[in-house]
């Protein structure tokens, strides 16, 4: 167990090195603060006696040295116990502290009144356990209302009561991080950070539930008639084989926990550098696609005033109102690039994201027969800080582009096919899901890396010019959000937004400021 510390203070300093704007970040490190607590106490509570030295070499595998220096630590064996029971306790209080911190069923009320009752039963263990507390009890009820042996049979049934509770409170912890790691959304890199804490606080609750869950305990056993006391031991079980092994077995779960986070950190690094990437593309084009278009749009006016000055004898009118019709749709999507590709500040309000959705989707029911659009909406309303006029061309992309590859996948069956848009939206932890769902025909392995870049393309370029997707990810960019997409070649397309979330209690209170 003394190496375990050393492991578990690197995946501190490693947490907050490198995840330290994660919401979560500072939840989880006091978990992990606790838990390194709570091994360090009770190392020193048992190098503060000879007795235990067995304990310390083969079970906590302390160095002589260390141990020896711990023996003469100058601080009494009841602070010991006291910061044991600390220890242990913020163990079980970080804990649901930490699962409560991501998105719950529960109300913002419910949650508070929670912890608040939490608090207050902790913080009565804290004082039932205390050593000095523990002997002003005995002085008080013995023999005047309990004899010994009855006092310690009430000892006995408080500590399993209590250590039930405990760790009834740490088992609810482990199952609403699982439930909230099933619902997580599923962005590759907010799946792999959820996916490294739930194991993490899974290890670490198996090391609650074999070790620490004995404390708090009553350590003390007292003689009212010699005046004294004597300090018990903590049991460690009846399986001396097994706790043997257990700290080996650990020390290669948190090597595990620690490979888990090269693992992120190289994702991260990986998907940062993909974005980056992206975003340099798109910047490399803008200069070169103004240039164009200002050059096409002008060609085009051009040809069209020609076309008009042509004597109708030389130029057959349906020939005519073709071309000019040709021009002015040409000259309608080009100006529509150009103007996009102009440099723009984001003008962000409050908008409520299913009244903005219904604007958009809006168009597409009237225009699509034969696609059903499925709209599974929270009933709450959906807070975001977003620019409603580029949020809604960066879903006009998406949902156009869905709709194109459903009649797209229709036309080459040659048959009716299942042509469903599913269309979800919800609140998730820290973040707004956004998600749009297709049944067209999906894009390959290999263009789905492509997809964002500009000018990519894998329809005739008559109708696509590669520009929407690339301008959708610099606006949903912009709104510090993130964008993934998922595909199955002949089975359909998901797009993933993650927006940031804000609470209706920072709305009000920016209300109130802009009043």
């Amino acid at each position: 167990m003394f190496y375990v510390l050393f492991i578990l203070l690197f995946i501190i300093i490693f947490m907050l090195y490198q995840h330290h704007r994660e919401r979560h970040t500072i939840p989880f490190t006091l978990v992990l603060v606790a838990y390194f607590f709570a091994i360090f106490s009770m190392m020193i509570y048992y190098s503060r006696d000879a007795y235990y030295y067995n304990v310390i070499k083969n079970y906590f595998y302390l160095p002589d040295p260390l141990w020896r220096y711990l023996f003469f630590l100058p601080i009494s064996r009841f602070n010991v116990i006291r910061l044991i029971n600390v220890a242990s306790l913020s163990i079980v209080l970080a804990s649901v502290c930490f699962a409560l911190n991501f998105h719950t069923p529960f109300t913002v009320k419910t949650i508070r009144r929670a912890k608040t009752a939490i608090w207050i039963y902790l913080l009565l263990q804290l004082l039932i356990y205390d050593p000095a507390f523990n002997i002003r009890c005995y002085y008080f009820l013995y023999p005047a209302f309990l004899g010994s042996r009855q006092f310690y049979d009430a000892e006995n049934i408080i500590y399993i009561l209590t250590r039930s509770g405990n760790n009834l409170l740490v088992l609810l912890s482990v199952l609403m991080l699982l439930v909230s790691f099933y619902h997580s959304p599923r962005i590759q890199l907010i799946r792999y950070n959820f996916l490294l804490m739930t194991v993490c606080f899974f290890t670490l609750s198996t090391l609650y539930f074999t070790f620490i869950s004995r404390t708090p305990s009553f350590l003390l056993r007292i003689s009212k008639i010699a005046q004294s006391y004597y300090f018990w031991y903590i049991n460690l079980g009846n399986s001396i084989v097994f706790y043997n092994i257990f700290p080996f077995i650990f020390i290669v779960f948190l090597l595990l926990i620690c490979y888990s986070l090269y693992r992120l950190t190289h994702i991260s690094h990986q998907i940062n550098a993909e974005a980056f990437e992206i975003s340099k593309q798109i910047d490399a084009t803008e200069t070169t696609s103004k240039v164009f278009c200002h050059y096409i749009k002008n060609e085009l006016l051009a040809i069209q005033s020609g076309l008009e000055l042509l004597p109708a004898a030389v130029n057959p009118e349906k020939a005519l109102q073709e071309a000019k019709d040709r021009c002015e749709k040409l000259y309608s999507r080009i100006d529509e690039i150009h103007k996009n590709t102009k440099t723009s500040e984001l003008h962000l309000i409050d908008i409520d994201l299913k009244d903005l959705l219904e604007k958009v989707l809006s168009p597409f029911c009237a225009e699509t027969a034969g696609i059903e659009i499925r709209k599974n909406f929270a009933e709450y309303p959906v807070l975001a800080l977003a620019d409603p006029v580029y949020l809604e061309q960066a879903l006009t992309n998406i949902i156009g582009n869905a709709m194109d590859a459903m009649a797209a996948k229709e036309e080459s069956a040659g048959i009716p096919a299942e042509r469903t848009l599913t269309v979800n939206l919800r609140y998730t932890d820290d973040w707004i899901l956004l998600e749009i769902q297709d049944t067209g025909t999906g894009i390959s392995e290999n263009n789905i890396k492509k997809i964002f870049t500009p000018f990519f393309s894998s329809k005739p370029t008559a109708r696509h010019w590669g520009i929407g997707l690339s301008l959708t990810y610099r606006i949903i960019q912009a709104h510090e959000g993130k964008i993934e997409v998922r595909s199955t070649l002949g089975k359909g397309t998901a797009f993933q937004i993650l927006l940031p979330k804000i609470t209706q209690i920072f709305t009000e209170k920016r209300k109130i400021n802009g009043k």
